[in-house]
């Protein structure tokens, strides 16, 4: 009992905080107040961490992210885990404050975007935060792609590429945020067959997910059969010297090996209008392999084009004819001890009316089968 209430007390963010976003790497921000969120991410994080600690100490492995490390080895087991488990131990200092204030830009982007000299103001932990969220950024950068590099991104591909590394480090990601699939197919351009292949799913792929309402959302994902064609599997064969990476499959069967603890949904694109006309569930239960599995909706994200004339979530809208379109803004909704509130960078605040009627384009939305602790907001949220 004690060791569960010292997890429960210790490892927990009591708050939920926004992070800064000083780089156009919105998508970052969201993915990571999402993840903050779920506790049976957090947990697992703890739990993977202990063992590379222990590992680390022991001299078994060596320090990821020692700098003479990195330039040595470069790429080193448990990297991923160490640094945004780095990251997780600011955010959590900062949540038990109950509150960030944003009052410094790195000093690289002062001619950018400061006026008079560049001074640091105390307490600094905006920068601190900012640096653990960037060295993230720049290690998918240097060792996936080099579009982290320059800002701008997808939050779907952000939260993909980053379950990679993690799940790479240990299984107990893949049983905490992957939806595990056995396939067999045949792939129509390389030839190649594959039988009881494992597949790893980051998110569930809601491509024919419209028109339905909310007891028709509960409909179309109680078999999950139906949807695993549906997931963007790609050949892993050689063709040419290459991997072909063909998506002209030919599935000859296909299961659920296990069904994570996070579970988290993405939508398509959702052409002109930018938005469902409906929210999925509270509440969700799945039946599978004899168990009953009880999950409840803590995040979603709301992703929506940005144009010249101005666009945010208070005025989620169509453009006029003369604004040019700039690009793609993303926010989380999260739930806490005072509903759902909305995370916009580092503003936090009621959700905007105009995006609670659904869900965007390719929002991300996160259940947990872990309900029991509800976070607070910030304490600046209470202070309004």
């Amino acid at each position: 009992m004690f060791n569960r209430l010292l997890l429960t007390d210790l490892v927990l963010p009591p708050h939920i905080i926004g992070l800064p976003n000083v780089r156009g790497h919105c998508f970052l921000t969201t993915v990571l107040v999402m993840l903050m969120r779920s506790h049976s991410f957090v947990r697992c994080l703890f739990r993977v961490n202990q063992e590379v600690t222990s590992d680390v100490n022991s001299g078994v492995e060596l320090n990821p992210l020692n700098r003479d490390v990195l330039y040595s080895f470069g790429e080193v087991p448990f990297l991923w885990t160490r640094a945004f488990f780095r990251f997780f131990r600011l955010y959590l200092k900062v949540s038990r404050s109950g509150r960030l204030d944003l009052l410094n830009l790195p000093l690289g982007l002062w001619p950018h975007y400061g006026s008079g000299d560049a001074t640091k103001v105390k307490p600094d932990v905006d920068l601190s935060l900012d640096n653990l969220m960037m060295l993230i950024c720049r290690l998918l950068g240097n060792f996936v792609r080099a579009d982290y590099l320059s800002p701008g991104g997808k939050e779907e591909v952000f939260y993909s590429d980053l379950m990679l590394q993690l799940r790479r480090e240990s299984s107990e990601f893949v049983l905490t945020a992957h939806v595990l699939l056995s396939v067999s197919f045949v792939c129509a351009d390389c030839e190649s067959q594959f039988d009881n292949h494992p597949v790893a799913l980051p998110y569930v792929f809601l491509r024919d997910f419209l028109g339905s309402g909310v007891s028709g959302f509960c409909d179309f994902i109680a078999d999950f059969v139906h949807l695993l064609p549906q997931q963007l599997i790609t050949c892993i064969g050689s063709f040419g010297g290459k991997i072909c990476n063909s998506d002209r499959l030919s599935f000859s069967s296909h299961e659920i090996v296990s069904i994570p603890s996070l579970l988290v949904f993405r939508f398509p694109d959702l052409g002109s209008s930018g938005i469902s006309g409906q929210m999925t569930p509270d509440e969700l239960t799945i039946t599978w392999s004899s168990e009953i599995l009880h999950y409840r909706r803590i995040a979603y994200s709301c992703d929506y084009r940005v144009y010249d004339g101005g666009v945010d979530s208070e005025s989620f809208r169509f453009p006029t004819s003369s604004e040019a379109f700039l690009g793609w803004h993303s926010i989380a909704h999260v739930l806490t001890t005072r509903g759902w509130l909305e995370y916009n960078n580092g503003r936090e605040g009621l959700p905007s009316p105009a995006l609670l009627g659904g869900h965007t384009s390719y929002s991300l939305v996160f259940y947990d089968m872990d309900n029991s602790f509800v976070p607070e907001p910030s304490i600046c949220f209470e202070e309004k």
